[in-house]
């Protein structure tokens, strides 16, 4: 017998029910205006971050409808799950179906998850994962949408997520759109350094020199590695846009690049959106 997604998902959550309990003044013994968080089935475990009387717990049911909506428009029964607890939920499917480039670059749509208990909010995130980094990266290209929600623990939250789950599958629709321009971008050769010399802004500023200096000389590193690890490949638009993404996701050199171009780049979201539009342009130039 075949166990649904939604069955493997609650049951590998039964023993992690969250309940909220009101605290006392332990001085008065009245009640207390913050709220605790616990597992009664772990001996009433206490979750870490004390919370608010609006706060509205999300459940293990919460998180299956999010899969069951997504399974109306793609397989997400034929996925590979993966499932884990760090004071909330994370569930992450990847469905079998891929692009592959330069024969090891692989991406796959991915649904993920991240719904925990510590003040983040209920965040699901669907998009094409390339494999290839460790952690995955989300592709963001002009033309399509990025396909994250999130909603705070509120009153709201169970009409928030009905809201998000019709907008979600409306959004899956996209992914043929969204392979095409994976496709578009990894058959563009474009010129790296000339890449970045359009993508960073130029400042007469010393500080602003040494830091666009010193983020170019970052990216370009991150370039050559990955094209080292795919067999010393000619650059493409592809390459030179994941070079600045993973340059925004594991360095913290991003973080004093942000502060100094304020009027730029607002976060490292900004900076990854237009990079992105930029090699979707010069992938058509090309």
């Amino acid at each position: 017998m075949t166990i649904s997604t939604c069955d493997k998902i609650q049951n590998f959550y039964a023993d992690y029910s969250v309940s909220k309990r009101q605290y006392k003044n332990p001085f008065t013994g009245e009640p207390s205006d913050n709220f605790g968080l616990f597992l009664p089935h772990k001996d009433f475990e206490e979750l870490p971050r004390p919370v608010k009387a609006g706060y509205v717990p999300h459940t293990s049911l919460d998180v299956c409808s999010v899969f069951e909506a997504a399974n109306n428009v793609i397989d997400i029964e034929g996925a590979r799950l993966e499932m884990g607890w760090k004071h909330g939920h994370f569930v992450k499917a990847t469905l079998d179906e891929e692009i592959v480039i330069n024969g090891r670059d692989r991406i796959k749509p991915t649904l993920l998850v991240q719904a925990g208990y510590d003040g983040k909010a209920f965040e699901t995130t669907i998009g094409l994962f390339r494999m290839l980094c460790s952690n995955g990266m989300r592709i963001l290209v002009k033309g399509t949408k990025s396909f994250g929600f999130k909603i705070p623990h509120s009153s709201m939250m169970h009409e928030n997520l009905g809201i998000m789950i019709r907008q979600f599958e409306e959004n899956l629709h996209q992914f043929s759109e969204m392979y095409g321009v994976v496709r578009q971008l990894s058959a563009a050769n474009v010129d790296h350094e000339e890449f970045m010399e359009n993508l960073l802004p130029v400042y007469d500023s010393k500080a602003g020199i040494t830091r666009r200096i010193d983020t170019m000389s970052a990216i370009r590193d991150i370039n050559i590695r990955e094209r080292a690890n795919l067999g010393a490949v000619p650059n493409t638009a592809w390459l030179s846009l994941n070079a600045v993404h993973g340059h925004l996701q594991h360095n913290k050199a991003p973080k004093k690049l942000n502060n100094l171009l304020k009027a730029e780049w607002a976060n490292s979201h900004t900076m990854y959106r237009q990079a992105s539009d930029l090699a979707r342009e010069m992938a058509l130039a090309s």
